[in-house]
């Protein structure tokens, strides 16, 4: 009963190595099969060292040697090979041993604890905590709540104490139970995963869409000033006919009318901003129309050369989350309240620079966040920009003085 214990109890160990690789290695979906060969393989060698030799040494190279063979086998320099075998076997070791002091400390006396159930919760749980927070999501667009670690915490913890009451004797009730609760653990884990992939990819389609609005929108732009321009060069000749007979006639004032009708006829076409960058015309004119036929006093600056080594999705998410935000700020205030919005984006030798000020209500929040009617998005809106910003070696910096609010993110090319 003790083998059997200890072959289900290494499968979510093996389970908690294969975890942790994912923190270092950047494995292609096709990796899937190689996986499931090479961690089984592992298994079988981890295990038959521990039965056939039932020695502490052999059985930690047993875990050390295929370890680094695989990172090998996955293209992985021998020194970062070796780096994280070392760092396993450091987790390990000290997961055990805090959990065989707690044990001795406590008088525990239950197999849940003995056949090393618990340390593998907890190596799963330190797994998971440190994969989200410094590696496997540190590019991605949303980064998870301090709610995720509380809640993986908990869930190890009750386990543990569940483990502790029904598992306590070597039999194969407790076997059952003690497989039932690891199997609980990691689909609670690989849940709460997609739970929050799905929620960064329709993050990301909502972005996309936002993005092919906008193109929609400058293409639209676009077309109309070239139909109005070939309408203007149909009617040239009658044009210039009218303007030499008001010049002879010295009708001056007339003509300046006339002038002054005609450019109007083809800047008409509400474009707004034309830094000669498409990518970002078309989000701040998409972005800022509602603009135009209002009382919002507005200053915009945009100098920007057609092509930036910063990718145009992630610009987009930057610079329409701030306009988003200072809209909003915009539209809480009343008739009689001054409305201002200044926009400046200017590229400098190696890095983009974007600042956003708008005046607001007063009304802010200890994080220096304004007064939103959908505070969720606006806060994940902030955290997306300063994810982004930090991506590109930037920062993400906000300022307050009376009832201004201004913004501004540095960007790095890479």
């Amino acid at each position: 009963m003790t083998t059997l214990f200890y072959l289900f109890s290494n499968v979510f160990h093996i389970y908690a190595t294969y975890q942790f690789s994912n923190v270092f290695l950047q494995k292609k979906k096709e990796s899937a099969k190689s996986d499931v060969v090479l961690f089984t393989l592992y298994y079988i060698i981890n295990s038959c060292a521990y039965l056939l030799f039932d020695n502490r040494l052999i059985t930690i190279l047993s875990n050390i040697i295929p370890f680094i063979l695989i990172f090998l086998y996955y293209k992985v320099s021998l020194f970062k090979s070796l780096l994280s075998a070392f760092v396993l076997c450091v987790f390990s070791i000290v997961v055990d041993t805090a959990v065989v002091a707690i044990q001795s400390l406590l008088n525990i006396n239950s197999v849940f604890f003995d056949e090393g159930f618990v340390s593998n919760i907890v190596l799963l749980t330190l797994v998971n905590i440190i994969a989200k927070s410094y590696f496997k999501y540190s590019d991605q667009i949303v980064k998870l709540p301090i709610m995720y670690y509380i809640t993986v915490i908990f869930v190890s913890l009750g386990s543990i104490m569940v483990g502790y009451f029904v598992a306590k004797d070597l039999n194969v009730v407790s076997l059952i139970l003690s497989v039932i609760i690891l199997l609980m653990n990691i689909v609670i884990l690989y849940l709460y995963d997609n739970l929050v992939n799905m929620f960064s990819q329709q993050y990301e389609t909502d972005v996309i869409e936002q993005q092919n609005k906008a193109y929609l929108n400058q293409l639209h732009l676009m077309q109309e000033s070239q139909m109005k321009i070939r309408f203007l060069k149909h009617d040239m000749k009658n044009h210039i006919i009218n303007m030499q007979s008001l010049l002879s006639a010295e009708k001056y004032d007339q003509l300046k009318d006339y002038l002054a009708e005609t450019n109007d006829y083809i800047y008409s076409n509400n474009v707004i901003i034309d830094s000669g960058n498409e990518t970002i015309d078309s989000v701040l004119n998409y972005k800022l129309a509602p603009l135009e036929n209002n009382s919002v006093e507005k200053s915009y600056h945009v100098v920007l050369p057609e092509q930036i080594l910063i990718s145009s999705f992630d610009l987009n998410i930057v610079i329409c989350n701030l306009i988003d935000n200072a809209l909003e700020a915009l539209s809480l205030l009343g008739e009689n309240d001054e409305k201002k919005i200044t926009i400046d984006i200017v590229y400098k030798q190696g890095y983009i620079k974007i600042l956003v000020g708008n005046s607001f209500d007063g009304i802010i929040h200890k994080d220096k966040r304004t007064r939103k009617n959908d505070e969720i998005n606006h806060g994940i809106g902030l955290k997306s920009v300063q994810n982004i910003a930090e991506k590109y070696g930037g920062i993400l910096k906000t300022d307050v003085a009376d009832n201004w609010f201004e913004t501004s993110v540095i960007m790095y090319e890479k």
